[in-house]
């Protein structure tokens, strides 16, 4: 669950984002940025402020619900 703190059109969407199971009011910091490729654009990813141990269980679910979506949606 997310709540947009930045938006900036074209460019950037910044949340403060955080997974139901963490505890309340903890909150990382999810920061998308667009930036021209060539033809395309491309999407960057950095999130910060993720409690310990919970890395590697992100890294997962950003690749299986977010990332391979998108890539379907758009493809």
């Amino acid at each position: 669950m997310g709540r947009n703190i930045e938006l900036v059109p074209n460019r950037r969407i910044v949340q403060a984002w955080r997974p139901r199971n963490w505890p309340d009011g903890v909150y990382s910091i999810v920061r998308f940025e667009l930036k021209k490729a060539g033809a395309g654009t491309r999407l960057v990813l950095d999130q910060t402020g993720i409690p310990p141990g919970h890395r590697g269980h992100l890294n997962t679910g950003w690749r299986a619900r977010y990332w391979r979506p998108l890539r379907e949606y758009l493809g």
